[in-house]
């Protein structure tokens, strides 16, 4: 595989226009046609079995500047005709259409003889951009500001900085736009954030608005990126679940303890308690930690309560379990 190509006069004698002689037809077949930025094209040439090809031919792929990507050998295959063995070339980073050549070769005592040539197009699709949201809260009360985080990069490398995103709800009709900054999240590479603060709708119920991060000018194209953000609009919090996530047989603490009483989540601390602020109405609350099986229950929860979770570990079913 080659990323970077050599011109065939560099490695294997003189190619000039006149040398390029279309004596000996053929096809080239490109598999997929088009493709991401930098992904994997595979490439194929056929002869028919009707035309006569000596031995030591060889197919050369090349870009529209004449380097060489890459070679295959010629095969006998099916009917008598001879195809290439597929040659697996890297697309390139720019988007767009790319027009390569293919050339019938034959290596001489002079030099490089062309027995034929053909002409092979494929297109580079936009880089895609790759949009993240966290910290989106579980729930909300209806016209409560509330913030998320949104990250935008571009996998291909490209710097994302002062990039614009658009969030609209279900009509289409935006709620806030912006552009991310010059800061880079940490523990990441290249992902540039911005912090938008919203408003909750002031309905009851799910809303499904969208967040898209818009693809900038510039030389290099690049493809909008559109992602769901639910905003879960609840009645206002007014009880406490406090909830103390308890090892069963040693009666210590257990830290990290997954708490949810949907859509609402939260998560032990080293004291093993967690609190969520609720709204009353019936609950599923499932508690579980690490090692340990998930505790459910089901609350009717019409004020303030202390729930005590105790978790057992779970441990692999034995040869006697299946008796017991």
């Amino acid at each position: 595989m080659t990323t970077e190509g050599t011109s065939m006069t560099d490695t294997t004698g003189d190619l000039s226009a006149e040398d390029i002689l279309p004596d000996i037809p053929f096809d080239v077949e490109i598999f997929p046609a088009r493709v991401e930025p930098g992904s994997e094209v595979i490439l194929t040439a056929s002869i028919p079995a009707r035309e006569e090809v000596p031995d030591g031919v060889f197919v050369a792929f090349l870009d529209a500047e004449g380097n060489e990507l890459g070679r295959g050998t010629l095969m006998d295959s099916f009917a008598g005709s001879r195809r290439s063995a597929p040659v697996e070339l890297v697309a390139p980073e720019r988007p767009g259409p790319h027009d390569w050549a293919a050339v019938l070769a034959i290596a001489t005592e002079e030099g490089i003889d062309i027995l034929g040539e053909s002409r092979v197009s494929l297109v580079v699709a936009p880089h895609p951009i790759a949009l993240t949201l966290w910290d989106v809260p579980p729930a909300t009360s209806p016209e409560t500001a509330f913030r998320i985080r949104l990250g935008i990069k571009c996998p291909c490398g490209c710097s994302s900085e002062g990039w614009g995103w658009r969030i609209a709800d279900a009509a289409g009709r935006e709620i806030a736009a912006g552009t991310v900054g010059d800061a880079i999240w940490p523990g990441t590479t290249g992902l540039r954030y911005a912090e938008p603060e919203l408003t909750a709708p002031a309905d009851l119920g799910p809303h499904d608005w969208t967040v898209t991060a818009l693809a900038p000018e510039g030389e290099i194209a690049h493809a909008d990126r559109t992602l769901r953000l639910r905003v879960e609009v609840r009645p206002p919090a007014d009880i406490t679940l406090a909830i103390d996530a308890i090892d069963a047989e040693t009666g210590q603490p257990v830290e990290h303890a997954k708490i949810t009483a949907h859509p609402y989540r939260a998560m032990t601390g080293a004291d093993g308690r967690a609190n969520l602020s609720l709204p009353r109405g019936f609950y599923t609350i499932f508690v579980s930690g690490k090692g340990y099986a998930p505790m459910k229950r089901t609350i009717d929860l019409t004020a303030d309560l202390a729930l005590r979770a105790e978790l057992y570990l779970d441990r692999e079913a034995t040869h006697a379990d299946s008796w017991a």
